[in-house]
């Protein structure tokens, strides 16, 4: 008999935690909604693009200003990709150059990591590796950095309005466990229409070797749950606290699990979803 092979993300673990029918849907067949509103999505995607870019070419040794045209040159084509128009392109471009100028005398320096540059740094977690089953926790790491004397792993966030990230949140944990480390630090970039005091700002947390052990025994138990409802019966439990959604938008399932009968869920999957590509973090196209 084969090994059961497990390999999941951060997003796909907090998906699981909130419902496990929820994570069945939305991340094992791959559904999503019909002419979904990406905007916020897409911000962030060119936002990401533009730091990627910039902070690889810090790193080689270029100006701040060689390093802005840099990440700027391949900005249009992005954003034409992504469908958005010009007025936002330029939007998000006078946003990345105003981030630049305000962290222009205490930015992050970028460390070296297996070496290349600590940009874009994907990672496979071996969790459990026996006979009998392999897990592994995967993702991709925005920075690795110095700042203020310390090294951190880094994740941009951008937002249109000002909310801090819990400090324990899984995608961190995950992270510091991935890579060994106790420092993180997330990299705030506010959409907001007008700049203000918090438009740019750095959260720091340390999340202790001790609490990262006993996060990776909770990880693998939570494995082994999904492995073993997949192996059995493939019936995830629905988690119906978690249909009302986030910040009041209702899950974008709910359509799908209302249904009473499986003629009617197909009708619905059929009608107002359609299958999304698979995203595998470390295997993103890299940024040169």
């Amino acid at each position: 008999m084969s090994r059961f092979v497990l390999n999941l993300d951060s997003t796909q673990l907090d998906a699981y935690w909130t419902c496990p029918e929820f994570w069945r849907l939305a991340h094992k067949e791959l559904l999503q909604k019909r002419h979904a509103i990406t905007t916020a999505r897409d911000y962030g995607t060119i936002i990401h693009g533009l730091l990627e870019r910039y902070y690889l070419h810090r790193f080689k040794g270029e100006t701040q200003q060689d390093a802005e045209k840099f990440a700027i040159h391949a900005l249009e084509q992005d954003a034409k990709k992504l469908g958005i128009d010009k007025d936002q392109t330029d939007f998000l471009k006078l946003r990345f150059l105003l981030y630049t100028q305000y962290y222009n005398a205490n930015d992050f320096k970028i460390v070296g990591h297996q070496d290349r540059a600590g940009v874009e740094v994907g990672f496979t977690y071996v969790l459990v590796d026996d006979p009998n089953f392999l897990f592994t926790l995967e993702g991709k790491i925005d920075l690795i950095a110095q700042w203020c004397d310390r090294i951190y792993i880094v994740d941009h966030k951008t937002q249109a309005r000002k909310r801090n990230y819990y400090e324990r949140r899984i995608q961190f944990k995950n992270y510091c466990l991935a890579l060994g480390a106790n420092h993180f630090c997330v990299n705030y970039i506010g959409l907001q229409k007008s700049p203000n005091k918090d438009t740019f700002r750095r959260q720091v947390t340390y999340i202790s070797a001790a609490e990262l052990q006993i996060w990776k025994k909770e990880l693998i138990r939570k494995y082994f749950e999904i492995a073993y409802t997949i192996m059995e019966n493939g019936k995830f439990e629905h988690c119906w606290s978690a249909c009302e959604g986030k910040f009041g938008y209702p899950c974008e399932m709910v359509q799908i699990c209302e249904q009473i009968t499986k003629n009617r869920k197909d009708h619905v999957i059929n009608e107002y979803f359609e299958k999304r590509p698979e995203f595998i973090p470390w295997m993103e196209e890299e940024l040169k």
